[in-house]
């Protein structure tokens, strides 16, 4: 067994996109169209300590059945995770489950994984330790790309001008050296105005800098790809500990992570097609007659008792409760019990130690969480700010919140990245009596063929992109999208040669506009959609008993060999 993955999806890899394919006649300037392009991505920057190593802060994916790693290594890890892991169940066991005592439980946790992390985890001010933070190297790089002309010869790369930070930290403590970025640019081009593309997390550096800089017209478009910045309920309701348990999303959400494994993208478990079928059709028995659900409401009763405890404990340890750009993810509407979760109440001990942290988060809080989306308002309406958004669904965000069934690129919910567009639930439609009513009111174009999303209630319904089945951490058309957007003046999906809704083959990597004919489900997001009939529990009991009678002749055959 391999285990070298994500133990959750909140660090994700970012794969290049090819550029636009740029028309012959833009070989020159178009005045007051070309614009320079600041690209600002999540946290994909690598970080490194003082002694410029990288630093390995997260686990990326699970493999069974693999064999393309260095054996030592190998055991080298799994060593450290049968360890850690023993060292964490052992008092699980012995103190919480059969002495009801789980007041030191966290504490226990947050020892055993913390060093794993430890390079990663911010102090109680929400700054680095030790010297960490994305090396001097592409720091500098970055610094010296601003003074240089890239469109000297008319057009703009949407990766010119990418601006590098360390994305751990308070947005709020890079809009000053992000504007230098600009005017470095701006002199260095003669241009008057920059447009900023954001991926992921990128979207609060946006924010924080128009709210600071934005009444200085410096910038022409916004566009806001896959953003995080109108939150995102893994971290939103993870923080807050409102975490909920269903069998049936469970089920879903395994059988993502297999197609995950499949594509290399997104929280994965990659196995054997045998050991995939095995374990695809005892999962459906168990859902269908309901032992996954005895076994969740024991879960959901444990989680109960012990959730002040951990987690708190398991944020803190993985590094994202010290890391104030995670706390940008986090609604309005939990962000007060969030605060008491992650850092005791007022008064408390943690609270005292985070002071200095707590004072960013209600920074940002106050400027841009509790304003929003009137402060997009300003944005456009006040500062002329061209603001677009491309999302991507297809994916669900996770098993354990109430946002389980949201459609989503599987870490941020298609409403959100998309400032409040209408969507239906996973596996499901719009009703029709709904579509009726809003093709009634004129609005029918922004209602998806698979009658699954509507734009139209988008805060931008005018520039809002959305992709099909793609994940958040694999780059479609966002991007190329983005610059068509940066490259004119007002673009909106009426006047682009993108549609506004996409279909991606992540397979064969190609896009397609949207039809009735092409926007099928994946095949995991249309599974467990109704509740278990005495037809569905038979059947699912037969394709059991079948894949493992058909397992057993094919060892005995030889056909299939273990080890």
């Amino acid at each position: 067994m391999k285990i070298s993955g994500k133990i959750i999806s909140m660090v994700l890899a970012v794969v290049m996109a090819f550029s636009l394919t740029v028309p012959a006649f833009a070989a020159d300037r178009i005045e007051n169209e070309q614009t320079p392009i600041i690209y600002i991505r999540g946290n994909g920057e690598p970080l490194y300590n003082a002694q410029g190593e990288r630093i390995a802060a997260e686990i990326e994916d699970i493999s069974l059945g693999g064999d393309d790693e260095d054996e030592e290594d190998g055991d080298s890890t799994l060593k450290t995770v049968i360890e850690t892991s023993a060292n964490i169940l052992i008092p699980f066991v012995k103190e919480g489950l059969l002495q009801d005592k789980w007041d030191n439980y966290g504490k226990v946790v947050y020892e055993e994984l913390s060093p794993l992390f430890e390079e990663a985890i911010l102090d109680g001010n929400g700054d680095p330790k030790n010297g960490t933070g994305v090396h001097p190297n592409v720091l500098a790089n970055a610094e010296a790309q601003s003074h240089i002309d890239h469109g000297a010869d008319g057009i703009y790369g949407v990766y010119d001008y990418s601006f590098a930070f360390d994305w751990r930290l308070d947005p709020y403590e890079h809009v000053d050296t992000l504007h230098q970025h600009i005017l470095n640019i701006l002199e260095a081009t003669g241009e008057e105005q920059v447009s900023l593309v954001s991926r992921c997390l990128g979207g609060a550096i946006i924010n924080a800098y128009l709210d600071r800089y934005g009444s200085e017209r410096l910038v022409k478009n916004a566009v806001y790809t896959e953003t995080m910045s109108n939150g995102a309920d893994l971290i939103s309701k993870g923080f807050s500990a409102q975490l909920e348990f269903d069998s049936k999303a469970v089920q879903r959400y395994l059988g993502q992570m297999m197609h995950c494994g499949d594509t290399g993208f997104g929280v994965k478990i990659s196995v054997p097609a045998l050991a995939k079928e095995i374990i695809g059709t005892t999962l459906d028995m168990l859902t269908q007659t309901g032992m996954t659900g005895i076994a969740l409401k024991g879960v959901e009763g444990l989680y109960d008792r012990l959730y002040k405890a951990l987690v708190p404990a398991l944020f803190h340890s993985l590094g994202q409760g010290s890391q104030p750009i995670y706390w940008t993810c986090v609604k309005e509407e939990d962000f007060d019990l969030a605060l008491d979760i992650m850092f005791g109440e007022e008064g408390s001990e943690g609270r005292a130690y985070y002071a200095g942290l707590i004072e960013k988060i209600l920074y940002y809080r106050e400027r841009i969480t509790s304003r929003l989306p009137e402060l997009y308002k300003t944005f456009t309406e006040e500062y002329g700010v061209h603001i677009a958004t491309v999302a991507k669904y297809g994916y669900i965000n996770d098993p354990i919140t109430e946002g389980r069934l949201d459609l989503s690129d599987g870490l941020v919910s298609l409403k959100d990245a998309t400032f409040g567009a209408t969507t239906a639930r996973a596996g499901k439609t719009l009703s029709e009596e709904y579509i009726n009513n809003r093709i009634a009111e004129g609005k029918g174009k922004y209602i998806s063929s698979d009658k699954e999303v509507d734009t139209s209630t988008a805060f931008f319904p005018d520039t809002t992109w959305v992709i099909k089945n793609v994940h958040h951490n694999r780059f479609a058309t966002e991007m190329n999208i983005a610059t068509e957007i940066c490259r004119g003046t007002n673009v909106t999906v009426e006047t682009s040669r993108y549609p506004r809704f996409i279909m991606f083959d992540e397979f064969a990597k190609t896009w397609s506009p949207m039809t009735e004919d092409n926007c099928a489900d994946l095949g995991f997001m249309s599974s467990v959609t109704e509740d278990p009939t005495l037809k569905t529990k038979l059947v699912s009991i037969i394709d059991f008993v079948k894949v493992v009678f058909n397992f057993l002749i094919g060892l005995l055959k030889g056909e299939i060999k273990i080890g």
